[in-house]
């Protein structure tokens, strides 16, 4: 994707509530897939743990090769529409909490230690991003969201750029997301 697009960082103003909403809800939703693909293959190491003992357990009572397929087909399908439900649930709650109202006032209305930005093409949102101090020197990133027709133009970047902007003004000295 090209990186030609002139991206403008900007604060959270109440007319793109629909828009942050519907990408945020996009990304939480998009993101369950590749949440399944690290527990498939390890790199989240305590649910792959999980998967393998149950695995086992299934091979071990299984009175036959078929039924043990049969019974871990079930198995993943378990898993998947846990994980799918557990990102479903987080955006669902989120929707219905802090960004609930319009001015996202538990994001905008709390001083410096909380903000939330979007990044524009032209008139058009594109992306989000928020930030709460959680203490004297800890910033914490949340709501990191690009559209889908803009990934891998550093718009995400940018937004985190812009954030770390914001740590360094309020003196903070570890970010974490």
């Amino acid at each position: 994707m090209s990186t030609d697009y002139s991206v403008t960082i900007r604060p959270y103003s109440s007319q793109d509530h629909a828009t942050v909403c519907k990408l945020f809800y996009a990304g939480m939703v998009e993101n369950w897939v590749p949440a399944y693909r690290r527990i498939v293959t390890g790199s989240a190491p305590l649910p792959a743990i999980t998967q393998l003992v149950m695995m086992v357990l299934l091979y071990i009572f299984s009175s036959s090769i078929l039924w043990f397929v049969l019974l871990e087909c079930m198995v993943q399908a378990v898993f998947i529409l846990a994980v799918f439900y557990l990102y479903w649930a987080y955006a669902r709650e989120h929707l219905a909490s802090d960004m609930k109202d319009k001015e996202l006032s538990f994001w905008t209305g709390r001083g410096d230690d909380t903000g939330f930005f979007v990044a524009t093409i032209g008139k058009e949102v594109v992306g989000t991003i928020s930030y709460i101090k959680q203490s004297k020197d800890h910033l914490e990133i949340n709501r990191v969201s690009t559209n889908s027709q803009y990934r891998k133009a550093g718009i995400a970047s940018q937004l985190v750029a812009r954030v770390e902007a914001v740590a360094r003004d309020l003196n903070c000295e570890e970010i974490v997301a």
